[in-house]
């Protein structure tokens, strides 16, 4: 099932608070590379030196981002085909879901396995409605995670326990 992403300037999503934005916030850059991660299935092919220090890496990442007591998590990722084409690909998409379900790859060539990840559906539109205020984006209540996102969220929150808001960049086509 693909997304379907609607937007409007003139669109104003209904959100349930209104309360101030009171959130703890982490900024993390990292891989999502499939193979270059050592998270497939030929990841014993890696250098061990080049595959542990990622890994170390990565732990340090998990480990700030646990220290920072964060209520969600903002993924921006490159679409993959996953859930966008040629025929309806925006140039920036917020996922607003309750929940998300990845990788869509195969489980044992990516050697993660597919689960549903929680949303956070009302930061989501909060976030929808301000970006509304300067540009057009389009926001999708369908999501299906690729390795772009399921890669670093195995890597920094493998309890799966802090709701996602995916944000899409299009990476693919000219407008």
């Amino acid at each position: 099932m693909s997304a379907t992403p609607v937007a409007s300037k003139s669109a104003r999503l209904p959100v349930t608070t209104v309360m101030p934005w009171t959130m703890a916030v982490a900024a993390i850059s990292a891989s999502r590379s499939a193979r270059g991660s050592g998270t497939c299935s030929r990841a014993h092919l890696a250098d061990s030196a080049i595959r542990d220090e990622l890994y170390r890496h990565f732990h340090r990442l998990r480990d700030a981002l646990e220290a920072s007591r964060r209520d969600a998590l903002v993924v921006v990722g490159a679409e993959h085909f996953a859930n966008f084409f040629f025929d309806n690909m925006p140039a920036y998409c917020v996922g607003m879901a309750d929940f998300y379900e990845g990788p869509i790859e195969d489980e044992a060539w990516l050697a993660i396995e597919r689960r549903r990840i929680p949303g956070a559906p009302e930061l989501s539109k909060r976030l929808i409605t301000r970006i509304l205020d300067d540009c057009d984006v389009a926001y999708a209540q369908e999501w299906k995670f690729d390795h772009g996102i399921s890669v670093p969220l195995h890597f920094l929150t493998p309890r799966y326990d802090l709701p996602v808001v995916p944000v899409n960049i299009n990476c693919r086509s000219r407008h």
